[in-house]
């Protein structure tokens, strides 16, 4: 049995304890867990939430963030040269490089926390992780000034380098969070699936690595 298969088994166990068993105990004893087939939409989200975690680890390791015209790190889905915040970075490498063109046309300072409904909406409750999460993930891109000021100032250079890797720390630790609330995070966003979710999640073929082509420069506003 591979990793994931195994982590959607104690998944499925999790969630049948959390929703009940119509009025029956849940098995506990390993015979009888061994015989209990994992929820696939526990193990279709499971491995969605991992390749996530996979691609935020690079974006953190590449370290380049989407920045504005004086180079500092700004939240925006993507800057003119490309550049996506971290939450951006995960769609677009899921395959859906046309959300991230849409919301980079129509408002690329949009809040994920503002969004509860249309195809955006979709993809997050698909996504294997849970709107907080992804919410909490975005607001990565929120570095502070705090502790960069000095009597005589700090040069550009410096600012933007510091913020760099305040932001890069950040997603790091948001990395860390998102690992250890795994088991919990995946049988939430199961349970939210309506009926409909589920079927659609079950009836998506398998995804396939994406590649992160290049993005045409945004106009200036």
């Amino acid at each position: 049995m591979n990793v994931i298969n195994r982590t959607a088994l104690v998944l499925s166990f999790l969630l049948a304890a959390a929703c009940g068993d119509g009025g029956h105990h849940a098995a506990t004893t390993p015979a009888a867990a061994a015989a209990t087939p994992a929820d696939p939409v526990l193990t279709a989200l499971a491995a969605r939430r991992n390749d996530a975690l996979a691609r935020l680890d690079a974006y953190a390791a590449r370290a380049q963030f989407p920045v504005d015209d004086d180079g500092l790190p700004v939240g925006i889905f993507r800057d003119r040269s490309g550049v996506r915040c971290p939450m951006a970075e995960v769609i677009q490498l899921s395959g859906r490089a046309d959300l991230v063109d849409t919301v980079a046309r129509t408002d690329n300072h949009l809040k994920l926390a503002t969004v509860h409904d249309g195809p955006l909406m979709d993809w997050m409750r698909g996504s294997g992780l849970t709107h907080e999460e992804i919410v909490m993930v975005q607001g990565a891109m929120n570095w502070s000034t705090a502790n960069m000021e000095g009597p005589n100032g700090i040069p550009h250079e410096m600012i933007a380098a510091m913020a760099r890797q305040q932001v890069k720390g950040r997603v790091m630790a948001d990395i860390a969070v998102l690992r250890a609330q795994t088991a919990g995070s995946v049988v939430a966003a199961a349970a939210r699936l309506s009926p409909a979710e589920r079927l659609a999640i079950l009836a998506a073929p398998p995804a396939k690595p994406a590649s992160a082509p290049a993005v045409a420069a945004l106009p200036r506003r």
